[in-house]
């Protein structure tokens, strides 16, 4: 054989084993899926595939050492069946609570059709008729309107007798909710992981959670009915119910439920401003309340959350991604032709999830940091370095080295997985901060009233207290000094300087108050810095005062009530139905940063 020929035939062996070589590292197989804590997380329990089964996982935790007896969540289902939960999925539900399934439905929302056409049919007779005109009933908007006033202001029978009336029908189910009381534990699981069908668990279904909020505004309106008839014992028993409903989420959660669990004890706080500045408690319920608050835990619920089932969470999404179950579109979205390509070679599933598990145990470790500059300070390096992680996802010097390189595509996959996948915890965790600020405030605002109540007036510092609670509770977390008090007659203006560290001279963020004092403005200016107040006495407030043909009259004399917003990081379906947003308010009264 000629040497050329031989050449010829070796050069064309060597080359055809670099390209079987090349298809080989691009288009090989990509191995099997290893079950370790550096990769799935959790080791068991394991489907029938191999993988683990996050579903079942979630639901043994968080019914782990819940007993029938201990669980809250049994008397809150009585109260309000069938809670949207699927008639298919309602036999489920009742036996992983092992309760029976209730023999009659509870209450209804309070923004119920027939309800809201009785209470704007009834307000429409007050309204100034011209001549000999009928009354009109109040659209859906006003009465809405009228409805979540009467969960911020004191209300009286006469006021709105229809939803007075309603209130005393429904008896029988909030003393099933104030059952919840004597029940130090809840596990409600989600009905879409009882079942069991191997859906995202970004799409569990937690149909419950909008009814928490619809008791929320219940207990609140109700609270504002007795303060408003001079019923303060009654007003705080609603007002404790508020609280532990507040603390009614599995552990862990979700992270939506636990950011609705934030918000409901928001509005209990608030609820318990106005029963404070109201006059009407006594030594012994002002020592009664100051005994549950002292007992309340703050609130602790973003980092398990995050930690825990926002991992899996997103863990799983990456598996339904890497074994085909969601495609690259589904969930690449708009992240770019080359990595969308690249998501349907092979590449390193394995290498893919240790990358998301740095990323979670970093958010982990961040959330729990105890010291709050240090938090803050470690959450914005944290969107930094995230921000730059999914940019760098599609640089040309990343696609270019993970044409070869199934580890490099994996870990690309992973970068923009986490633009995706990966909650924003700040907000989340800044909520929680206000949250137990509030508490903070309130408890303190309670000691105030209690010397008041002994001495005919309130302190002319903060130091008269320094025997009667816990010292800690004096300190603003935000500042090396004590929170910030001056008594104002006849009340005081109590606040922390809040995130920014800046004393503003006692400003509320929804601009309501200024300078420690209420201003009279129909649309006051949100100022851009502000501190966490509360300024007693509260303004004079009367539902007429939000009746329609009241609003231009008194809208330049009553600070206005803030819009209420969704939670933030909403990633689950909650089977809502169409009724006005809570979330984390800030009212006059405790108005947060």
């Amino acid at each position: 054989m000629k040497k050329s020929t031989l050449y010829f035939w070796i050069f064309g062996g060597v080359s055809l084993l670099v390209v079987l070589l090349l298809i080989w590292i691009v288009a090989g197989p990509s191995g099997p899926i290893l079950v370790s804590k550096q990769t799935t997380y959790l080791t068991s329990p394991l489907r029938s595939d191999g993988l683990v089964d996050y579903s079942q996982a979630i639901i043994d935790m968080q019914g782990q050492d819940v007993s029938p007896e201990e669980n809250a969540a049994i008397p809150f289902l009585e109260a309000t069946w069938p809670c949207d939960i699927p008639p298919e999925q309602q036999a489920l539900v009742c036996d992983a609570l092992q309760m029976p399934l209730p023999p009659v439905d509870g209450m209804l929302s309070m923004y119920n059709d027939q309800l809201s056409a009785q209470v704007g049919r009834q307000l429409g007779q007050l309204a100034p008729q011209p001549g000999t005109a009928p009354a009109e009933p109040l659209d859906t908007s006003e009465v809405f309107e009228i409805m979540a006033q009467v969960t911020q202001v004191p209300w009286t029978r006469g006021q709105v007798p229809d939803l007075a009336d309603w209130f005393e029908a429904q008896q029988p189910h909030f003393d099933k909710l104030q059952e919840m009381n004597e029940r130090p534990k809840y596990y409600l699981p989600s009905p879409t992981l009882l079942a069991n069908k191997n859906e995202f668990l970004f799409a569990a279904l937690l149909p419950t959670v909008q009814h928490q909020r619809d008791v929320a505004r219940a207990l609140m309106a109700r609270a504002m009915l007795a303060i408003g008839e001079q019923r303060p014992q009654d007003a705080w028993q609603d007002i404790k119910t508020c609280l532990r409903l507040s603390g009614c989420c599995s552990k862990p959660s979700f992270l939506i439920e636990a950011l609705v669990c934030d918000a409901i004890r928001g509005i209990a706080l608030n609820a318990l401003a106005q029963l404070l500045a109201s006059g009407q408690c006594d030594a012994a319920l002002l020592a009664e309340i100051e005994a549950y608050l002292a007992a309340l835990p703050p609130f602790d619920e973003m980092a398990p959350s995050i930690n825990t089932l926002e991992r899996l969470g997103g863990l799983d999404a990456a598996l339904a991604f890497c074994t085909k179950k969601a495609g690259a579109n589904e969930m690449l979205g708009g992240s770019g032709a080359a990595v969308g390509a690249f998501s349907y070679a092979p590449f390193d599933r394995n290498a893919m999830l240790m990358r998301l598990n740095v990323w979670y145990d970093r958010i982990a470790a961040t959330t729990e940091i105890d010291d709050l500059e240090q938090r803050e300070a470690a959450l914005e390096q944290l969107e930094l370095d995230l921000s730059a992680e999914v940019e760098g996802a599609t640089s040309p010097g990343n696609i270019a080295g993970a044409i070869f390189n199934q580890r490099a595509r994996g870990e690309m996959v992973a970068q923009v997985l986490a633009g995706l996948i990966l909650p924003t915890v700040t907000q989340a965790v800044y909520a929680e901060e206000r949250l137990n600020l509030q508490l903070q405030l309130a408890r303190v605002a309670v000691a105030l009233e209690r010397y008041k109540l002994e001495n005919g007036d309130y302190p002319e510092a903060l130091a008269a207290l320094e025997k009667r609670i816990d010292l800690a509770l004096l300190k603003d977390p935000y500042a090396p000094a004590q929170l910030r008090y001056a008594k104002r007659p006849p009340g005081f203006l109590l606040y922390s300087v809040g995130r920014d560290r800046i004393d503003d001279g006692g400003a509320s963020q929804d601009g309501e108050i200024v300078g420690g004092e209420w201003i009279a403005a129909a649309t006051p200016l949100r100022p851009q810095n502000w501190d966490m107040v509360i300024r007693f006495p509260l303004p004079k407030k009367s539902i007429e005062d939000f009746l329609p043909w009241n609003l231009d009259q008194v809208g330049d004399s009553l600070p206005t009530d803030p819009v209420e917003e969704e939670p933030a990081e909403e990633s689950k379906e909650s089977g809502e139905t169409e009724t006005p947003p809570l979330a984390e308010p800030a009212p006059a009264e405790t108005t947060d940063q």
